[in-house]
This record gives C-alpha cells, structure tokens and sequence, in this order.
C-alpha cells in the first residue's frame, strides 16, 4: 500500500518536531530505556576520581643562595572526597600563583645539592599552601611527578 505525499511529509515533520525537542518516537523511547537499563546492570559503577592535575610548576633550585637551574614539576592534588573538585578547579589559578611563590621563596633542593630534590619537604610546603587557599581538610595529598627528567 502506497503513502500519500502529505502522510509521508507530516511524519518527517512529526519526527523532526520530536528530535528538535529531545523525545523519540515511542517505538523508540521504549527501547532505549531498555538499553539504558541493561547498560547499568553492567559492570559496577567506577568510583570518583578525587584528584585535580595543576599546570606544570617551573621552580629554581637554588644552593648557596644563587640559582642552579629550575625545574618542571607535575603537581597533582588527591582531595579528600569527590565534593570540593569544582570549588578547587575554580582555585587553580589562585592555588598555581601560591605555589610559585613557595617555590621561590626557599630552595626545592636537599641538602644544598641541586641533583636532589626534597619531595617530603616540597610536598608539606605545598599541602600548607593548599590548606592557607582553600582551607583545612580538602587537600590530603600531594604527589610529585616529571621531577627525574632534571634530579637524581
């Protein structure tokens, strides 16, 4: 049996209307939601991942009060739980400009030898810093990485 033009036009039109505002058609819905749950049945849910990655901190090391080198670190903050990371994205930059001027204010290095970076030592500075910007308790970690490329 043949459509008439019109019939064919007004369900194009009808299935234009429906995916202009977010809804299928009902052969459609029922099956998505069919495939929606069949999808969350599987697997288990994957846990938060609590961790905000800063921009690259370039530091100097300094031995004897006169400057070495400097040195790119990669700084990931490991937060408490998952419901401060968007007050903290919103810090970064606030975050980034205390941490240079950490950095910058007393030496990266152990012991006086630049080939050795104090990560206890910078991870404590750096977590104080966090807890002076954002406050006590949402900052539980700190962890260093890309500091080989330049120390022992």
């Amino acid at each position: 049996m043949r459509s008439s033009p019109t019939l064919v036009i007004g369900r194009a039109a009808a299935i234009a209307v429906c995916l202009a505002f977010g809804t299928a058609a009902p052969g459609l819905a029922s099956e998505a939601a069919k495939t929606e749950k069949a999808d969350s049945g599987k697997g288990e849910k994957k846990p938060a991942d609590p961790t905000v990655s800063m921009p690259m901190l370039v530091a100097p090391v300094m031995v004897h009060g006169q400057m070495a080198k400097y040195v790119y670190i990669s700084v990931t903050l490991v937060l408490v739980d998952e419901s401060s990371k968007r007050t903290m994205l919103e810090k970064i930059p606030y975050i980034q400009d205390a941490f240079l001027r950490e950095v910058h204010g007393a030496t990266i290095a152990l012991g006086e030898d630049p080939e050795v970076l104090d990560e206890d030592g910078l991870q404590r500075r750096l977590l104080a810093v966090c807890a002076t910007v954002v406050g006590p308790d949402i900052v539980k970690k700190i962890e260093l990485r890309d500091t080989a490329k330049d120390f022992k």
